[in-house]
Formats: C-alpha cells, structure tokens, sequence
C-alpha cells in the first residue's frame, strides 16, 4: 500500500483512534526506512469531530457529494452573469441548501454508527463545511477526505474569487458605493496618456462592466447575508425550543427520581411490614401448637380423673354396704 493510501485509510479511523493510529503508521514508516514518510504522517492534525464527518461523507456518500459539488459549480456560473443571474443565483443557493440538508442527515447517520455525539453544534459546522467546499470547489488548503478542521463559510472574498473580475495580483478593494478602486502596479504610471477615443471607450466600458459585476455581486451578498441572518435566527429559535424542552425534560427527570425514590422506600417499608407479619405469624403457630399440647394434657388428665372418681364411687358404694350390715348385725339381741 502506497503512503498517500495509507494516509487516506488513516483518515477513516475513528476519532478516538486517529492519534494511535497516526503514531503506528510513523513508526512502521520509519522502521521501512521512510524517514520523510514517517515525518509527514507524524505532523498530519488529528480532525475535529465535525472535519471527520466531511472526510467520511467523502468516503461513503460520493454519489451525494458529487451532486452538490455540481450544484456548486452551477452557483458560480450564475454569479459570474452578474444582475441577469439573480435568479439563477436564488434558485442554485435553493438547490445548494438542500443538498446540505441531506448531507447533514447522513453525517449524522455516520456520528451515530461511530458511537459520537451529533449534535446540533457539530452538524451546524458540517453543513457550513460543505457549503465551503461547494462553493469554492475546494477543500481549504487540503486535499479530498483529509480535512483536518471544519471550514467556515464562504465570505465577501469568495464572491469576488466566483466572479473571477479582479485578477490575481490586484490589490483592488471596494469602496461602500459597491466600485472598484483602480488597481496599481508596480513599475507603471497612475495615468497614461490617451491613445485615441475609440481606446478611451474601451477602457471606459470595461471599467463600467468591472464596476456593474461587482455592484451586482455585492447586492448578492447582501441578499446572502439577509438569508444567513434569516436562517441563523430561525437557528436561534429552534435552539431556544430545544432547551426549553431540554429543561422540561430535565425536571422532568429529576420528579421522576424523586418518585422513584419515594416508590423504593416505600416498597422497603411493605417488605419490612411483611417480614413482621411473617414472624408474627410464626409466633402465633407456634402458640397455637403449645396451647393444643396443654388442652390434649388437659384432656388427659380429666380423663383419668373421671375414672378416679368412678372406681372411689364404687369402693364408697361397696364400704356403705359393708356399713349398714355391720349395723343391722349390730342391733340383733
């Protein structure tokens, strides 16, 4: 495997392994002889959460990510028309939100298989890296699928870099009216001398159309702000109703707990109740069983009385008998 496959494959790690991983394949590196090798790999940036769910869209959503570079590339046609591209501009920025809308649903797909936290913070900054890298057709200062942090999304250089009006070397800015201040070189005077009217016309024109293209470009980017001001604030109303319920939740929870706790001692108090009721119940069997002991011995011994007093009954029977014989022999003269 080639080193730039191997720096690839890194970037698909997980987040958590990425610095292990990254120290394994210096080391190997290095011990194949690869110092520069070993060298690059060891100062590659571990990515930010956010950066490593753009890398993995790149890996596992190609078909997705194709379809919004191409809707990136359509945006930048429609700026260069300048005022007669509004609504192509309107209508790409349509196109190009809703394929970051998908994109994002997926990148949360991806945090989620990964065991990470996708959360709304870290979506917010995938969406604007994608945006990023749509409307510029680049990975910041990158290369596909090795993004080391998120990308912030595309500014008033941007447009002018869409455009394509001022040419590299420039040093021209915008005043507040929307023109272009004249750009100055090196080794050229402020002003030249006429070379006839047709020249002036020319110059004149192409001076107009350089000012018209970036008046309309600031006029898009101001529509743009007003959109991201609409969207940051819907944002900011959707957070305030995700905390409101976050809190709901929380109390929530914390009554539930305490009703929990309620619910545990009072089932500690009925198990304790019945561990009483159990011994009271043994304690009166036991009783129970004593107290039939004593009437079976009572019994018992009723019996054999009664039979005393049968047999002294008798003896008393036969002892008056004797007696009144003993008398009648007596009263004989």
């Amino acid at each position: 495997m080639s080193l730039e496959e191997e720096i690839d494959a890194l970037y698909a790690v997980a987040p958590g392994e990425f610095i292990a991983a990254r120290k394994a394949l210096s080391v190997r590196r290095k011990k194949e002889g690869d110092a520069a090798g070993a060298a690059r790999v060891a100062e590659l940036a571990k990515p930010t959460l956010a950066a490593w769910t753009v890398n993995q869209l790149h890996r596992e959503a190609v078909g997705e990510l194709e379809g919004l570079l191409a809707i990136g590339a359509t945006l930048r046609r429609a700026h260069r028309q300048g005022a007669g591209g509004v609504r192509d501009v309107f209508a790409a920025q349509q196109a190009q939100r809703a394929a970051v809308d998908g994109l994002t649903r997926t990148a949360r797909t991806i945090l989620e298989k990964a065991g990470s936290p996708a959360t709304d913070a870290t979506l917010a900054r995938v969406g604007e890296t994608l945006v990023s890298i749509s409307t510029l057709n680049r990975w910041g200062d990158g290369e596909p699928g090795r993004l080391s942090r998120e990308l912030s999304p595309p500014g008033f250089d941007a447009l002018f870099e869409m455009l394509e009006v001022l040419e590299p070397g420039d040093d021209a800015a915008l005043t507040h009216s929307g023109a272009a201040r004249a750009p100055t070189r090196k080794n050229e005077p402020a002003e030249r001398p006429a070379k006839g009217s047709k020249e002036k016309d020319e110059s004149r024109a192409t001076h107009e159309a350089r000012r018209k293209a970036l008046v309309d470009a600031r006029r898009a980017a101001e529509a743009e702000v007003a959109d991201a001001a609409q969207d940051k604030e819907r944002a900011e109303t959707r957070l305030h109703e995700a905390r409101r319920t976050a809190d709901g939740a929380e109390l929530a929870a914390k009554e539930a707990e305490v009703e929990a706790r309620r619910l545990v001692k009072e089932v500690r108090t009925a198990e304790e109740a019945l561990l009483r009721a159990k011994r009271e119940a043994n304690d009166a069997a036991t009783e129970a069983s004593a107290s039939a002991d004593r009437a079976e011995a009572a019994r018992a011994s009723a019996d054999q009385a009664a039979r005393a007093k049968e047999t002294a009954a008798a003896r008393l029977s036969r002892a008056g008998g004797h007696l009144e014989a003993a008398r009648r022999a007596e009263a004989v003269p």
